[in-house]
């Protein structure tokens, strides 16, 4: 098995000359459990599959990751459909490049990273590319056997997110970016706001009262799913009391990535759209 690192580059020039039967594709960021590729080649050898992409444990470190990353996180896995992708017939495909095993036999029939080198997100445009060929390919959870730190601080947050979150959101047309925004500050700030508004009417009125025990019961909800993804994170669960802050920084970013799709930036690179 050939174990290749980061960078588009680097993994465009190292590819083909990999002489492995397995290629696993891996960012530089990510920190890999003990017996990590053994476990992902039996899971593919016992399985039949020639396309296999973890969902790393995430790390959030800094003051700015553990207020952001939780909501933003929560946000990203909502939008996504987790009982579609791994279903053949379904053309819905997602893939983290974080972490890809690939049998080189199929590697090399979809055509490489070459095949996708004019993507911001190449690991799910292969994925798309591995359905639409028949390539036998799996999504999964791997947060036992690899662990990664996406980024450093508020600054790579906004700039690395802003990258692609239109994509991720699929939600590249400006309207729906704008909805899609809304509608994450909306709920950020109405899960505080709503209850607070409607407990003064709730003593008077039992309209307020009801409204008021709805939007609290919608409120606990978000807040225990922020709560639970606080934890996940290994972060104290204090921090889930930042949910609007993560939700309007959400908002803000997918607007900037459908704003610049044309030129986005990130660690020195220029990204045209795709």
């Amino acid at each position: 098995m050939e174990l290749l690192e980061p960078g588009l580059g680097l993994r465009l020039g190292q590819g083909p000359a990999a002489r492995g039967e397995w290629l696993c594709f891996i960012d530089a960021d990510t920190v890999a459990r003990p017996a990590m590729l053994k476990d992902c080649l039996s899971y593919c050898l016992g399985r039949d599959v020639e396309f296999l992409s973890l969902i790393p444990a995430e790390a959030a470190v800094s003051f700015s990751e553990r207020v952001f990353l939780p909501s933003i996180f929560m946000i990203i896995a909502a939008s996504m459909d987790f009982r579609r992708v791994n279903d053949p017939a379904d053309p819905y495909a997602l893939a983290n490049g974080q972490f890809m095993l690939f049998k080189r036999s199929a590697y090399e029939g979809l055509g490489g990273h070459g095949a996708v080198a004019g993507e911001i997100m190449e690991d799910i445009a292969l994925a798309r590319l591995a359905k639409k060929a028949g390539i036998r390919y799996r999504w999964v959870f791997g947060e036992k056997v690899v662990e990664t730190r996406m980024y450093r601080g508020l600054s790579d947050i906004w700039h690395g997110f802003s990258k692609n979150m239109s994509e991720i959101m699929r939600g590249r047309d400006a309207g729906v970016c704008v909805v899609m925004a809304l509608k994450s500050f909306t709920l950020g700030w109405g899960s505080v706001v709503l209850p607070l508004a409607f407990w003064g009417l709730g003593s008077q009125d039992p309209a307020g009262a009801m409204a008021f025990w709805m939007c609290a019961a919608a409120s606990a909800a978000l807040f225990l799913a922020q709560a639970a993804t606080v934890l996940d994170l290994q972060v104290p669960v204090g921090y889930a009391v930042f949910l609007p802050a993560g939700f309007t920084l959400h908002a803000a970013i997918t607007l900037n990535s459908c704003l610049n799709a044309g030129q986005r930036r990130w660690k020195d690179r220029v990204y045209g759209s795709s």
